[in-house]
Formats: structure tokens, sequence, C-alpha cells
């Protein structure tokens, strides 16, 4: 497929750059004609659409023949995931200067994508996001990309729920390009690979944005492109079906069945944190990502979540078995970084800004379903159940971090000497080197451990290694 054999009026003389709209479907619903009528109506003059079916039960070549005669279709006898499906289009398309790699529930108004390239050639990016909107109600917003943490994990610029008023008008360079709707310039695209073909749904857009960024690609917003969502995926709407191996070239051996959304979220931002990370900076970030998976754990046990915390170990798990894949990404990641992790990091969001936007997020959400479900639908027992061991697991971890005055020195076995710890991760590294000015140089007691593990903690979540500990 060239970039203008399904362009509609568009002719190879055209002298507007070459768009190609790649659309993946799966079991479309109700929303399908709209979005493929919404491509079909747009006012750029050289823009193709090539539909990849990622086998639906029902074959949609008759919708797409009524909703949009010119579109190019691929039709695949299994379905390989969101991200492989989309990849399919660095094989089948030739000649495209940029790509719009779409849903299948989204509908551009008229001018969007033309506006998002002139957008593009005016900053000079590597991406443009669109703004995007609720279905049913434009003028709610659902995205405009954001920022990430070290950790891998979206900082929305979008509260949920936003109305627009116009507060997100101005064009901006971002971070992360959220996945619905994208354009991409089609060499970037084929540098950096298409999309990580492992991360079958959700989190493939975080991961490409890092290692465009990584790449020196710049991410910019276009507000006056506005693209309507209907999240069919994240609101239930869609039958999906497993998901099969990927293909030939796309990440060999790593297979997805459909599973629950917070466990596929969570083992590709654990992915991308682990890939994208240079050696100081990967220790540095795996031991954050730990200590944040202890606490999550403990938070969702807290409030009766017990499948997400499954969720966070399953990441580990499922990142551990397929390690030769991640080495082979982090190989093939190395040779297209031209930026720092220094440069890198001046962009990211803070870790403790993302965990209080989330916890923000989420007792919303809870006093949402509690006006409307009342305590009738509360799972008290649970609640009470999970408490308790939550509860019977803090102490339990006071207890071997050796806090004998938080408890009282009594009712604890006297097993040894508990060392008081210093105030400062750095002093309790001269502590465990004898150097600690009150002691003079050296000391002739035995010097505890539990300074230097305290001291690297603490260096590593940036907390005075009590907290640490």
């Amino acid at each position: 497929m060239t970039a203008t054999e399904h362009s509609g009026e568009a002719t190879t003389e055209s002298v507007a750059p070459a768009v190609v709209a790649v659309v993946v479907t799966c079991n479309p619903g109700f929303w399908f004609e709209e979005s493929l009528a919404a491509l079909r109506d747009q006012d750029y003059p050289n823009l193709a659409v090539l539909v990849v079916d990622a086998a639906s039960v029902e074959d949609p070549l008759p919708r797409i023949a009524a909703a949009l005669p010119h579109a190019y279709v691929r039709r695949l006898s299994r379905n390989p995931g969101y991200a492989a499906a989309t990849n399919r289009a660095l094989r089948i398309v030739q000649g495209a200067s940029h790509f719009v790699l779409c849903h299948d529930d989204v509908a551009p108004a008229p001018d969007a994508i033309r506006k998002m390239l002139e957008e593009a050639y005016r900053q000079n990016a590597g991406i443009v996001v669109p703004k995007l909107v609720s279905w049913d109600d434009p003028n709610v917003l659902i995205s405009m990309g954001g920022t990430s943490d070290a950790t891998g994990a979206l900082i929305p610029a979008i509260e949920p729920g936003e109305v627009d008023q116009g507060q997100h008008d101005a064009p901006a360079e971002i971070f992360i390009a959220t996945g619905g709707c994208m354009l991409v310039r089609a060499d970037l695209f084929e540098i950096l690979g298409g999309f990580d073909a492992a991360m079958t749904l959700f989190g493939e857009d975080i991961d490409f944005s890092w290692r465009a960024q990584l790449a020196g690609a710049r991410i910019v917003t276009a507000p006056s492109a506005r693209v309507r969502h209907v999240e069919a995926a994240t609101n239930g709407m869609r039958v999906a079906l497993p998901m099969s191996d990927a293909g030939e070239g796309e990440s060999e051996g790593v297979t997805s069945p459909v599973i629950d959304e917070v466990v596929l979220r969570r083992r590709h931002r654990l992915r991308t944190a682990l890939k994208v990370r240079r050696r100081t900076g990967l220790l540095v970030t795996t031991g954050q990502l730990l200590l944040l998976t202890v606490a999550e754990t403990f938070y969702a046990l807290f409030t009766n979540r017990s499948g997400h915390a499954g969720a966070l170990l399953a990441a580990w798990v499922w990142n551990a078995t397929h390690w030769r894949d991640l080495l082979r990404a982090r190989s093939r990641l190395r040779q297209n970084r031209s930026v720092s992790d220094k440069v890198i990091n001046a962009r990211l969001g803070s870790t403790r800004s993302r965990l209080d936007g989330s916890i923000r997020r989420e007792w919303e959400l809870r006093r949402v379903r509690l006006n409307r479900e009342g305590w009738a639908g509360r799972d008290v027992v649970g609640v009470v159940r999970n408490l308790t061991f939550a509860v019977w697991m803090t102490v339990a971890v006071i207890w071997l971090a050796g806090s004998r005055s938080l408890l009282g020195s009594k009712p604890l076995p006297v097993v040894g000497r508990f060392t008081p710890l210093p105030d400062t991760p750095l002093d309790s590294l001269k502590h465990f080197l004898g150097i600690f000015p009150a002691q003079g140089f050296g000391t002739p007691d035995f010097t505890s451990p539990v300074h230097l593990v305290a001291a690297a903690i603490g260096a590593v979540v940036f907390t005075t290694p009590i907290l640490a500990l």
C-alpha cells in the first residue's frame, strides 16, 4: 500500500504530505461507522486510511465498505494485541510522512488531522496529541497527555471529569502522549520499531513516549484539534478475544491472554521503567519500585482491594519471566538513545505528586460509589479482614526494624542490642564506617550493618533512615 493509494481525491502530484490513519479494530461496537465517517470527512487532502482488524468474530469489511469505501483493510488471523497490530503499518505502508494512530472508537473533528499536522510542522514535533473529549459530551475533557514520574506512572494533565473552559487551549510541550489518537512522524515510528509488541493493551503509549523522548523527539499538544473518544475498553464496552503470541519479529515468545486491566497496566508500567533507565538510574528506580510495591500492596489491602495487590505482585512475576525479551528491548533502545537521563529527569514529575493525585482520585471515586450504592454495597467484612491483616503486618515490620522505642522495651524479648538510627542517610553511613564526629576516627565497637542498609534505603527514597525502615 502506498500512501496515496486510497486517499480519495489525493493524487501522486499532491503537494500535501501523505498521511495514513491507522485504525486497529477488534469486535467494534455501535461507534464504528461514526468513527470511520469522521475519517472520511476530514478536510486534509492527502489522507489514506488503513484498517487493521485483529481477528474480530464478525468480519467488519461490510461495515467498513459502507462507511469508508476507499479504506484499505488488512484482516489478521489472530489477535496479537493493539500494539503489534498497529505495527503492521510498518510492513504495509510506504511513502507516508506521518501516521495517525487511532483506536476504532474515536471520531476526529473534520479539521483535526490537518491541525495536528500543522502543529507538528510549526513546532518541529515528532508526536502530536489532540484534545480528547467525551463521546457523548464534548465539553468534558478526557486526555491531553501529561508527564510521568521516574517509575513510569502517568501523571495526566487532565483531571477526571474536567470541563473544557479553554484552560488547556495553549499548545504545550508534554512528556507523555496518551493513546486513542496521536499523530506520529512515520520515520520516527519506524526508527523506534513502533510500539512495544509485548504490551498487548494499555501502557504502550507511555512506553513509546519515553523512547521517543530518549531519541530526541518532541511531543506537543494541538488543543484546536478535537477528537471524541468512547474509551470502550476502559468502560467495559468491548467484547475482547484471547490474544495469541506476538507475530514474527514482534517480541517473539511473549504471550498475553486477556486479563484484568489493572494487571496489564501494572506489568507494562514496570516493563517501561526497567527498560528506559541506564544502569545507575536503573538501580535507583528498581529500589523505588520495590518500596512503592510494598507500600501500595499495604494500601490495597487496607482499602479492601486484594485484586489490586495481586496485580502488583503479578507485574514483577511477568517481567521476571520475560527477562530475555526485556534485555533485547533495552539493547534496541540503547542504539537510538541521544538524550541523557539527566535531561529526562528534569522533565519528570514527582512520585509524591503522582501518589497524591492517585489517592485523591481513588477516594473521590469511592465517595461517588458510596453515595450511589450506600453502605449496603460495601463489603464490610472484607474491609475489616484486610484492615486487621494490614495492622498486624505493620506491627511485624516495626518489630523487625528494631524500633524498640516505639513499642517499649519490656514487651520485646532482649535479642542483641537495638541500635538508634541517625537523622540522615549520610550520618548512617558515617556510623557504619566508624567516622562519626562524636566517636572520633574509628570505634572499637562492632558496627551494626543496619546503618549501611538504612543509609542505602534512605538515599533511594530521600527520607530519614528511621522512616526508610
